[in-house]
């Protein structure tokens, strides 16, 4: 849990220094997603505490989904698909 304030107090120290307009919109978003993740975990730990929140359901989560369009596990290059691939020239289009 300190790690994911860290890492929010981070952020938003980054997009407080940014000069960027897009970096600063970059990390504001970073920050509320790791303080949102904060308060999640904190819930799911709470509820299933008090024995009241089965596996897997997690209606913030969901909802960062919704707002930030969730991974595009698509556009995430992995070493095993990455070596498959021919690698693109620039300017061909690819």
């Amino acid at each position: 849990m300190e790690k994911l304030r860290r890492a929010a107090a981070d952020c938003a120290r980054v997009r407080d220094l940014a000069v960027d307009p897009d970096e600063r919109r970059l990390f504001a978003m970073l920050a509320g997603y790791l303080n949102l993740l904060v308060l999640e975990v904190e819930r799911v730990i709470a509820a299933r505490r008090a024995g009241g929140l089965a596996a897997g359901n997690s209606g913030a989560l969901a909802a960062m989904q919704v707002l930030y369009g969730g991974p595009r596990r698509s556009s995430i290059v992995t070493q095993s698909n990455a070596a498959s691939k021919p690698p693109t020239k620039a300017g061909d289009g690819a």
